[in-house]
């Protein structure tokens, strides 16, 4: 399960099925620990599903930065307001 999977899930278990948080934190946290599902990057899903639920951060949002930190990105770039309150990011006007 790579990232795009990851963030394509949590998209599809909010808007199509309409799962809270809690619920979708914890199937993305219960298929990280699944012998079956080959899981490259896991820890940075598991340290987004751990943000999420501390500090109430969207998942998405909180793989983007870190990955993008990992490559150089001292700063993500982004429209959104909500994003823009977390670590690495900062808001361009719109």
């Amino acid at each position: 399960m790579n990232l795009i999977v990851a963030v394509e899930l949590v998209w599809t278990l909010d808007r199509t099925c309409k799962f809270d948080r809690h619920w979708i934190a914890m199937a993305l946290e219960r298929l990280t620990r699944h012998p079956g599902v080959y899981r490259p990057e896991r820890d940075a899903i598991r340290e987004a599903v751990h943000r999420s639920r501390e500090r109430g951060d969207d998942i998405p949002d909180t793989l983007i930065a870190p990955i993008n930190s990992s490559h150089g990105c001292r700063t993500t770039l982004t429209f959104d307001k909500e994003a823009a309150r977390g670590d690495h990011f900062e808001l361009l006007p719109s």
